[in-house]
């Protein structure tokens, strides 16, 4: 028994770490996802609170993971982690049945599940919890008070820190369909050769001396029966396109996406969801970028959800001659976690993307400069630092084996 519960309370932490390290790394997406629960329970005044909100469940769900895979802070860790499963496991019960939102966002955007695949994966994972949950008062710590508590500190900076270098930059890893190298105009196109194609079953009922059957297209009746209704239900979706919803237009509402993404030179395009909640810190950024990239011959334009008027006054009051192009604010969101952002795009290929706090210099615009940059590794800075977090918990943790802070109840 012993080894079942050892097994399971890994299996948990795993799974807690992993929820809360898809949920940190992509601080923004977790937001939206808030807001999105926010809207469809009629909650929209916690809205302001859903970047805080993300923040603390990534945090405390890491935490929770981290706590359980080291055996430290056993006790109440398994309470905390079978509060949450009950919680969520009931929450994507009445979501699966009510469906007010269609995706949970418990994996954020690393694994998306159904609502109703979501809470199958609760109730298995419901055993293990519901094992370790038993068993937390037989579970002893592997070292004492205060290298527990340092342990438990390093969990806690690992996830801040994560979160923080995330929001303030773009997420470490991206998985999103509009990652850095994606084809767009390959990632639209549902006609791939060789992909997948739809699977329906047809069943036929006849029907006969007043009696009725159903029969397969391989397996018909003789003439004598006399056909009722055809019957076809889609068995499998066959292949879906991972980018569905990239459409730009102009202020005359004409479609321009081919135009954008059939140009074979550099393209620089500003996403500014919210032309309102653009901080004013970048003005002199965009105004550099919009200039220095006009200068360079590079296609630059806006591209926003703003309302026409407010985007329009906006570039008055600014003085910025960039043209403007509107597309759907969540396919904004999606493409680049930073209002505003850029991403480089050539023949429809994104070569790089950039937050606001990072957007190239001057000095750095030449397509020399760009190309090189989009060879470069993205992050590896924030994946350097988080690689160094990681290490100094496995040495914490092989210091205190050798020194042997055991704790007096092993």
């Amino acid at each position: 028994m012993k080894f079942i519960q050892n097994i399971s309370r890994l299996l948990i932490g795993l799974l807690f770490i992993f929820s809360g390290f898809v949920k940190a790394i992509d601080p923004l997406g977790s937001t939206y996802k808030f807001t999105d629960y926010f809207i469809a329970f009629n909650m929209e005044w916690l809205s302001p609170a859903a970047l805080f909100l993300a923040v603390a469940l990534s945090s405390i769900e890491f935490v929770i993971g981290f706590a359980l895979l080291n055996n430290v802070y056993t006790k109440i860790s398994s309470v905390l982690m079978f509060v949450f499963m009950s919680f969520f496991t009931l929450l994507t019960f009445y979501l699966a049945l009510a469906n007010p939102v269609t995706d949970c966002g418990c994996f954020g955007d690393a694994i998306k599940l159904t609502n109703w695949q979501t809470f199958y994966k609760n109730l298995v994972f419901m055993i293990p919890a519901g094992i370790v949950f038993w068993k937390r008062k037989h579970f002893s710590p592997r070292f004492n008070r205060p290298a527990q508590l340092i342990i438990a500190i390093v969990g806690i900076l690992i996830s801040l820190y994560i979160s923080k270098q995330s929001y303030n930059h773009l997420p470490a890893i991206d998985f999103r369909p509009y990652k850095t190298g994606t084809d767009i105009n390959l990632a639209m196109n549902d006609n791939l050769q060789g992909a997948p194609q739809p699977q329906f079953e047809t069943k036929i009922v006849y029907e006969k001396n007043g009696e009725k059957k159903t029969f397969t297209t391989d397996n018909l009746p003789d003439s004598t029966w006399q056909w009722v209704e055809t019957i076809s239900n889609q068995t499998d979706k066959g292949y879906e396109p991972p980018i569905h919803n990239f459409l730009l237009t102009n202020n005359m509402k004409q479609d321009v996406t081919d135009k954008v993404l059939n140009d074979d030179g550099f393209t620089l395009m500003i996403v500014a969801y919210d032309i309102e909640q653009i901080p004013e810190a970048s003005y002199d950024l965009l105004h550099e970028i919009s200039d220095v990239g006009g200068a360079n011959g590079f296609n630059v334009f806006l591209a926003t959800a703003s309302n026409p008027e407010d985007v329009d006054q906006f570039k008055r009051e600014q003085s910025l001659l960039t043209k403007t192009y509107f597309a759907d604010p969540i396919t904004l969101k999606t493409i680049v976690r930073s209002n505003p952002g850029i991403v480089l795009l050539k023949s429809g290929v994104i070569l790089n993307k950039w937050h606001y706090n990072d957007f190239p210099q001057a000095n750095k615009m030449s397509e020399y400069h760009l190309y090189k940059a989009s060879l470069q590794k993205q992050h590896s800075k924030t994946m350097m630092l988080i690689g160094f977090f990681i290490g100094i918990w496995l040495l914490l943790s092989a210091i205190f084996e050798i020194v042997g802070f055991k704790s007096r109840y092993s």
